[in-house]
């Protein structure tokens, strides 16, 4: 019995052990158990997890819908998720998801019951471990009132063991953040969670530490590198770096932050305080320098239960200059801010106060009160003050439009750096900008810009859009350039029915044009008719306008129907389309049409003399359809009433055949002919369609150059060659060359003659331009190899310069013979030249100096029509040694002497010519005082400043007998030199004045007119100082004037030395003693005002005066 109770324990413990065995089996492997397991989880949990479909298995992969699990603390729903699990780590205690892939996943917190406080949640009773989890969408919601956050394309890899959660990868699409990736670690502790060392990579590069304890404290600190928002796209504010530390509870906690920031460009300095909570952020202080200043201000931010912003504050000191350096200044004062956010709109209210400023060196005044709600600026007062000038503005600044401004400015320049002149304008503005109603009056004098100007501008406009419209505008010696003209615009009537009419009166034209049509403001066009015109150039016939002509404009173009005018016998027809791509095509067709017409195009005093007819058509896409047909009658080019170029008459043709453009030029002269002719191939692209063709050129008479400038004197040879054009529209080539053979070429200024002269310009497959010339001058060469490069991103020009013993100079006062060996190259406006020019000989001869003067350095040259002389185009710089030979001289001026020695000249865009190395004049002459001095030193050192101020060290000496030896010492800079004498023996300085003007010592028996001659030695050696030493003087001791010399027109031996002071601003006093023989004088003058003084004189001489000036 007890043998079969065993044998039955034991087929049922097998039963049992297989039973269990099998239902493990059924649930892991099986969609039977994945369910059971499901429904018993949701029995355990009081029905907490429920779900609408589950397939799959434990051991595979497990796929659940509708999931949902809910206690008394959260709720998670999950649409649908995919989950495969490492079963076998089971085994071994932990959890390991491989792989989750879920739909839709949102948790909302609950709001808990209370309940007895119990020991925090630090760890699972497992170790989980995922190793992929991709979520599409995760929406947290903290609270049952809290707004969802949205969390888009979550993906996870992390592990939590114990009370630590190592995140390796978390990366995830944050509404407005963009994308956003961390790593880092949680931990669990007794008293709240972790955050250590956490990186976040989104908007900027974040590094987190954090404790969040769990009763409602929590403690953070973070930093930050490389900040931009909005996270992409143009950033409007960066951040380059910044620091933030926050701690308390979530309803009341304290922060500080600061920052470097770059907002809208502006640079800042910022660094806040404050206090928060869930509902609010409040700021206690905000200090932001930026614009070399510094703003402070104070407010709230706050977002629940309503969304609300207000700020105040205080600016000091900001610089505009840092941004835009034509603006600087000193802007501070007062501002507000208040925005709320109805129907989620923003409406933001503000006051401005920025009193006691300056901007531009002029005092600086803003005061703005307004609102700001979508797309309404309502401004209820606007005063802006700068200097003397105001702007004053209230009302409706965006449409719908209701606003007012009124400006006064005695000064425009006070505005807007540049601006010059005057003006009072009253403006008001209302309605949409369909049907928008302006009034406008006001006027402007003295007004200019850069190199325009008027000296009145007068404007009175009432348009009304719905009713009638009047528009008188008017500008009077209006200048653009060299022209001037008074412009005068007149309109009347409706926007659908008005007319114009414009008056433009200048030196070159004067024209009328009447037109009328209507405006539509919906569509932005006008569409109408120019119906009468009158153009009258000066001193040639005027047009008038044959018949109405239509007229059309939008955004898009502008259409003009033909429009023909006529002029006696002449006539002239065009008609214009220009699209909104910018192409535009024209028709034309002309009779007699006058060349003089041409004349305000051209150069100063050149004229065009001859007529054309013909027509032309290009206004078509299509090349097949283009044509050009001119010819024209006998002419001349001239200067004046000199004839330049004097041709018969010439055609010039252009058509469309087959795809491609065919172009001829036929302009045979009176000497010579010019023709040309040209194909450009068919093609898509414009720029890589094939050139050919040629041009021939024939000119055997030069001598029309002379007419082109004052420095030919003459010019005489054959100038004749052809070129082959190639390439493309966009690359073009010219192969084949142009020829000058045994040409003359006198030159004014330096007075040389070229002859022969030889000059070869050859093209090549290249694009390139060969240049080749040679002349003679004096018996000397020069040769010239150039080569030209259009092709290059900037012109290129390179020369070779060479020659030996050239003539550059054969004038009465100078033959100079050079010997270059330069290389100048220019490349856009830059010049550079480099090299050596050795003078081997040269014969200096001044007969006279030029008695003008030359400007100082602080005047400024006007060109004749009043404006300043502009600087030359080009950037030259240059470093050219010269060296003097052994046959330089300079023999005027009383010295005689041989030139040696060598000079660096170096020259820098912007800078003075400078120059390195010196000039000697040893073993010369010098006749002074009537005597030969020998010049036993003589050097002008050039020591890198100014070449035009170079050092100067000069003896000059003579021996009246064996035993003395007296001189002139001169040094200092050539402008201003320093003279003193020295002898041997040493002696006083009126016997060496003495020795050297008269060959022996001054004694009483010496004649008067010896004295004089001695007197006018001391006056030019020593007195020329007189006028620095006055200047130290008066500036030492208080003396308002101090001189030497003598009157006009008296000997210098009268010479006295004179002091002055003012006694009063209208009181002058003066003494002075005589230096070369006894005497004084006293002079009183006093101003009496209206340019008339009166002074009187007591000493050698005695008398009286009435003085009246005239300052000019």
């Amino acid at each position: 019995m007890i043998r079969s109770l065993g044998r039955i324990s034991a087929v049922l413990l097998k039963i049992v052990f297989g039973l269990t065995i099998g239902a493990v089996i059924l649930l892991l492997v099986t969609t039977t158990g994945l369910r059971v397991g499901l429904d018993l989880a949701s029995a355990l949990t009081d029905q907490s997890i429920r779900y609408t479909e589950a397939s799959g298995r434990l051991l595979g992969h497990v796929e659940l819908r509708g999931f949902v699990y809910e206690d008394l603390y959260v709720k998670v729903d999950i649409d649908h998720a995919k989950l495969a699990l490492m079963m076998p780590s089971l085994l071994i205690g932990r959890l390991q998801v491989r792989e989750l892939d879920a739909g839709d996943i949102k948790i909302a917190i609950k709001h808990a019951p209370k309940k007895e406080p119990s020991e925090p949640f630090t760890q699972l009773p497992f170790p989980l471990i995922i190793d992929n989890a991709a979520i599409a969408r995760l929406r947290l919601q903290s609270t049952p009132e809290s707004s969802w956050l949205d969390f888009n394309k979550v993906e996870l890899s992390a592990a939590w063991f114990d009370d630590i959660v190592d995140i390796d990868h978390l990366a995830t699409d944050f509404m407005m953040f963009g994308p956003i990736k961390a790593n880092g670690r949680l931990q669990f502790l007794p008293d709240g969670l972790r955050i250590e060392d956490t990186a976040l990579h989104g908007p900027g590069d974040f590094t987190l530490n954090m404790l969040i304890g769990y009763e409602d404290h929590f403690e953070a600190d973070a930093e930050w590198t490389r900040l931009q928002w909005p996270p992409s796209g143009e950033a409007m504010v960066t951040s380059k770096k910044g620091h933030l530390r926050a701690a308390g509870s979530w309803e009341n906690y304290e922060y500080a932050l600061s920052s470097v920031l770059r907002v809208q460009g502006v640079d800042m300095d910022a660094v806040a305080q404050g206090k928060g909570s869930l509902e609010a952020l409040d700021v206690a202080s905000l200090k932001a320098k930026l614009l070399a200043g510094e703003v402070n201000a104070r407010g709230r931010v706050q977002w629940s239960p309503q969304i609300r912003i207000d700020a105040e504050g205080k600016a000091t000191d900001l610089n505009p200059a840092v941004l835009a350096k034509e603006w600087p200044g000193k802007i501070g004062g007062q501002f507000k801010i208040a925005t709320v956010f109805p129907n989620d709109q923003p409406l933001v209210k503000f006051d401005a106060d920025l009193r006691n400023s300056r901007l531009r060196n002029y005092p600086f005044n803003l005061e703005a009160h307004g609102s700001w709600r979508e797309d309404a600026l309502q401004l209820d007062d606007a005063l802006l003050q700068s200097g003397a000038s105001t702007l004053h503005a209230s009302g409706r600044a965006l449409p719908p439009f209701d606003i007012s401004a009124q400006l006064r400015s005695p000064d425009l320049g006070q505005f807007w750096p540049g601006l010059r002149g005057r003006a009072n304008l009253d403006g008001k503005l209302r309605g949409t900008l369909e049907t928008p109603t302006l009034s406008a009056h006001g006027q402007a004098d003295a007004v200019g810009w850069q190199t325009y100007s008027a000296r009145l501008i007068k404007l009175d406009a009432e348009l009304d859009a719905r009713g009638s419209s009047m528009l008188d505008f008017k500008t009077t010696e209006l200048q653009i350039g060299d022209i001037t003209s008074s412009v005068h615009l007149r309109g009347t009537g409706t926007v659908n029915q008005h007319t114009l009419d414009l008056d433009v009166n200048s030196k070159p034209i004067n024209f009328h044009l009447g037109a009328s049509g209507a405006l539509n403001l919906k569509n932005r066009s006008w569409q109408g008719q120019i119906s009468e015109g009158k153009l009258a150039p000066a001193q040639l016939g005027a047009w008038t306008l044959e018949d109405p002509a239509e007229l059309f404009t939008n955004l898009d173009g502008v259409t003009l129907e033909p429009a023909c005018w006529d002029s006696g016998d002449s006539r002239a027809c065009f008609k214009i389309v220009k699209a909104a791509q910018g192409e535009m095509g024209f028709a034309f067709r002309v009779q007699d049409f006058a060349l003089a017409y041409f004349k305000p195009f051209m150069p100063t005093g050149w004229t065009l003399d001859g007529k054309v007819s013909g027509t032309g058509d290009l206004l078509s896409r299509s090349i097949n359809t283009a044509h050009i047909d001119i010819a024209t009658t006998e002419g001349r080019l001239g200067v004046g009433d000199r004839s330049v170029l004097n041709f018969k008459p010439s055609s010039i043709k252009l058509f469309g055949q087959d795809g491609s453009l065919i172009s001829t030029v036929d302009m045979p002269l009176e000497h010579g002919a010019v023709s040309m002719n040209a194909t450009l191939a068919p093609g898509e692209d414009f720029g890589a369609r094939a050139l050919s063709g040629q041009i021939n050129l024939d000119l055997p008479d030069l001598g029309w150059l002379r007419l082109l400038t004052r420095e030919i004197d003459n010019a005489t040879g054959h100038l004749q060659g052809q070129l082959q054009l190639a390439g493309t529209v966009s690359d073009p080539a010219f192969n084949g060359s142009v020829q000058l053979d045994k040409g003359k070429l006198r030159l004014t200024t330096p007075g040389i003659e070229l002859s022969p002269l030889n000059l070869k310009i050859t093209g090549n497959s290249d694009g390139k331009l060969i240049l080749n010339a040679d002349a003679m001058s004096g018996g000397g060469t020069l040769t010239v190899l150039g080569t030209l490069d259009a092709k290059a991103e900037k012109t290129t020009l390179h020369f070779d310069v060479k020659g030996d013993k050239f003539q550059a100079l054969n004038i009465p006062d100078a033959r100079v013979w050079v010997a270059p060996d330069l290389k100048i190259d220019v490349v856009g406006r830059k010049v550079d030249v480099t090299g050596d020019v050795l003078v081997p000989k040269a014969e200096i001869t001044p007969t006279s100096f030029d008695s003008g003067v030359g400007p100082s350095s602080d005047q400024v040259i006007v060109t004749s029509q009043g404006k300043p002389a502009t600087d030359s185009p080009w950037l030259i710089s240059a470093n050219v040694n010269l060296k003097l030979g052994d046959k330089v001289s300079f023999n005027g001026f009383g010295l005689k002497a041989p030139l040696t020695g060598s000079i660096t000249a170096i020259e820098e865009p912007g800078r003075f010519t400078t120059g390195r190395g010196s000039i000697d004049l040893e073993g010369g002459r010098y006749k002074a005082y009537g005597q030969d001095l020998t010049i036993t030193t003589g050097r002008l050192i050039f020591d890198g400043g100014p070449i035009t101020q170079p050092a100067v060290e000069i003896r000059a000496e003579r021996k009246p007998t064996d035993e003395i030896t007296v001189g002139v010492y001169v040094r200092g800079t050539l402008d201003a030199p320093q003279f003193s004498l020295y002898s041997t023996p040493t002696m006083p300085q009126e016997r060496q004045l003495s020795w050297l003007v008269l060959g022996r010592s001054l004694d009483e028996s010496t004649s008067n007119s010896d004295r004089s001659a001695v007197s006018a030695a001391a006056l030019s050696l020593g007195l020329s100082g007189s006028g620095l030493l006055a200047e130290k003087v008066t500036q030492r001791i208080g003396i308002d004037e101090v001189s030497v010399g003598s009157k006009p027109g008296q000997d210098t031996s009268l010479a006295m030395l004179t002091i002055g002071k003012y006694l009063s601003p209208k009181l002058f006093i003066s003494y002075g003693v005589g230096l070369f023989q006894r005497g004084y004088s006293f002079r009183l003058q006093y101003d009496i005002g209206h340019g008339f003084k009166l002074q009187t004189e007591t000493g050698v001489e005695s008398g009286g005066d009435i003085l009246y000036s005239i300052e000019r």
